[in-house]
């Protein structure tokens, strides 16, 4: 975002009828994220999957701020197809150093570089 990268962010997925629907929330190193930590332990090994002990708020990944930027892209994957409309959040969590360590330690490094705008609109809804 205006030239910064950011070392984690959870993309929240829906979809309708071959299009899909993609909110995105970036997170700075800083402090601990609670329930990122609760999400890493059920997830354990790839492959492996464990039960959260409890429940776990979804808002609790969204930032307070709701200013958000909107567009209309691609998947992040290949095969990359533009069937994706984006909101992502203009303020950013904050997630621990180890909890980015242990997300490239089991993911491994997934970045997509930024891509050029190809005449797209990006919006700022605050």
């Amino acid at each position: 975002m205006e030239g910064q990268s950011y070392p984690l962010e959870v993309h929240f997925v829906t979809a309708s009828e071959g299009d899909l629907a993609v909110v995105g929330v970036l997170f700075e190193r800083g402090e601990a994220h609670a329930t990122v930590d609760t999400l890493w332990d059920a997830i354990g090994e790839p492959g492996d999957r464990e039960e959260i002990d409890g429940p776990v708020s979804l808002a609790s990944l969204l930032p307070q701020d709701q200013a958000a930027f909107r567009y209309e892209g691609s998947l992040t994957t290949p095969p990359c197809s533009e069937i994706v409309s984006w909101t992502v959040f203009t303020t950013p969590l904050s997630v621990s150093d180890a909890q980015i360590d242990a997300f490239v330690e089991t993911v491994g490094e997934n970045a997509r570089p930024p891509q050029p705008l190809n005449r797209r609109y990006v919006l700022l809804d605050n």
